[in-house]
């Protein structure tokens, strides 16, 4: 517990550097969610429900031991999330209903609470439109192919929801949930790029011509 504090600690002092000077791309990929994706079934059998209370601990237990720094990190990030209060989180729960899994299926009845949250970093829904967000997997679940699935079953509750278009904003050096976004027939739609100089952050967003790489 005490090693994990002083990670939180060294943390703090990572993201105090990156909010006095940095430069941040990330993509903004778009699915026609008319289209079919080819989507292997993943290797343990899951099931999809929203998320309960007790399953947070279960999944973003900052001061469980051995923990690396951006494990930690990126269950801080995501306790934050669930407490802006943004709908609806979603888990994957195994036979034993044991949440390993999490992501964010949003709508436009959300772009209040997006734009407070991410102040101006994520675009307004159109009524067509849902996001596809926060996406985590616990570390002994990662390779057994339950993002793909998961998007699977986002795609078809975004259907009843009566969206054409799903979106996802992905940081330009996460190549294994590129790929996968990729493998979920994603294409690329947008840059967006974080400024941050001496605390203040300007994002710039750039779209991009249909068929881009």
């Amino acid at each position: 517990m005490i090693i994990n504090i002083f990670k939180i600690i060294f943390l703090l002092f990572q993201e105090i550097r990156r909010r006095l000077y940095s430069d941040t791309i990330y993509y903004v990929l778009r699915r026609d969610l008319t289209t079919n994706a080819d989507i292997p079934e993943p290797k343990i059998h899951l099931t999809l429900r929203k998320l309960r209370q007790e399953d947070i601990p279960k999944l973003f237990n900052v001061y469980t031991q051995g923990l690396s720094i951006k494990e930690i990190w990126e269950r801080i990030r995501i306790l934050r999330m669930i407490k802006s209060g943004i709908k609806t989180p979603y888990v994957a729960v195994t036979n034993d209903n044991e949440p390993c899994h999490i992501a964010w299926l949003i709508d436009s009845g959300e772009n209040e609470k997006l734009q407070s949250f991410f102040h101006g970093a994520i675009k307004p829904l159109a009524s067509d439109e849902v996001l596809f967000e926060y996406v985590f997997t616990l570390e002994a679940y990662r390779g057994l192919g339950i993002q793909p699935w998961r998007s699977l079953k986002f795609t078809e509750k975004s259907a009843e929801l009566g969206a054409r278009w799903a979106l996802g904003y992905m940081k330009s050096t996460n190549e294994s949930s590129l790929k996968n976004a990729r493998r979920n027939a994603f294409e690329p739609y947008m840059i967006r790029t974080d400024k941050w100089r001496l605390f203040y952050c300007k994002t710039e967003f750039k779209l991009l011509n249909p068929g881009a790489s």
